[in-house]
C-alpha cells in the first residue's frame, strides 16, 4: 500500500481488489468482472420484469441489483456518447 497516495485513491484501490478487479486486466476483463455489458436497447426506458430479469436481485431490499444497474447505466451512457448519440 502507498501511504504517499490520497484516501480516495487507496479507497478505490482496495474496492478494485475486493471485485477481483486487477489494474493489469484489459478494460473488456475489468468490466466484465464489474457486471457491465452491452445492451442495444435504451435501460431507462426499459419496463421493471425486463430490468429484474437482466439485474437480478442480490438479496438486498431493492427489486434489481442497484450497482449493477447503475454501473450498465453509465456504461451505456458512455458509449451513447462516444458513438455521438443522444443520451
Amino acid at each position: 500500500m502507498n501511504i504517499e497516495a490520497p484516501l480516495h485513491l487507496l479507497a478505490l484501490e482496495d474496492a478494485l481488489k475486493l471485485a477481483g478487479i486487477s489494474p493489469s486486466d484489459t478494460l473488456e476483463e475489468r468490466l466484465k468482472k464489474a457486471g457491465v455489458q452491452h445492451f442495444d436497447e435504451p435501460i431507462h426506458e426499459q419496463p421493471k420484469d425486463w430490468l429484474a430479469k437482466n439485474f437480478p436481485p442480490d438479496g438486498g431490499a431493492y427489486p434489481v441489483n442497484v450497482a449493477r444497474l447503475m454501473r450498465n447505466l453509465l456504461w451505456q451512457t458512455k458509449e451513447r456518447v462516444a458513438a455521438g448519440g443522444n443520451t
